[in-house]
């Protein structure tokens, strides 16, 4: 069997959509002839009648019913595809440690702008002690961590360890408790 023509199949499923071939002529700027001349070609190549039409009704057949569903799925595919394709931008998959601490505040808040910049970016996420998720990191088990205390054991490595922000430490307390 040759390869099935994306435009017939999108044609059948149009016709099967609409149950009428006027109906799926205008809504894919086609003539009523041409969405014909397609049908004809694809049952022709399936060796089947996919559709029953007589002047007033158009019914899919068994064969009908059945290749929809595999023509949808086709077409699905091949526009996925297309649209993967077509995006810009990283994929993949980051493998990111975050203290608990970032955890419960700013989390959320990095999520949700992340996801909007990087659609296609998987955040696998682990939540634990600085101290743990910086040892993942050196040995490969994380690919970037967010934690409360710097790693000490880096070697100075500008690369791997980094501080984003420093807190100023202050007590909070009563005036009597001096």
């Amino acid at each position: 069997m040759a390869d099935l023509d994306p435009v017939h199949l999108r044609t059948f499923v149009a016709v099967a959509g609409q149950l009428g071939f006027s109906m799926a002529a205008r809504r894919l700027g086609l003539s009523q002839s041409a969405v014909s001349r397609h049908v004809r070609a694809l049952e022709a190549q399936v060796g089947r009648p996919l559709l029953e039409r007589d002047t007033h009704t158009v019914r899919l057949t068994a064969a009908g019913e059945v290749f929809v569903g595999y023509a949808r799925r086709i077409l699905d595919l091949a526009d996925e595809a297309v649209e993967v394709l077509g995006e810009t931008g990283p994929r993949g998959r980051v493998r990111f440690g975050v203290s608990e601490d970032f955890a419960m505040t700013r989390l959320p808040d990095f999520l949700r702008r992340f996801t909007a910049v990087h659609p296609h970016i998987d955040l696998e996420f682990t939540v634990e002690l600085s101290v743990v998720l910086h040892r993942l990191l050196r040995t490969g088990e994380l690919d970037a961590v967010l934690a409360m205390r710097i790693d000490d054991t880096s070697g100075g490595d500008p690369f791997r360890s980094w501080p984003l922000f420093r807190d100023r430490q202050v007590w909070i307390g009563d005036r009597t408790s001096r």
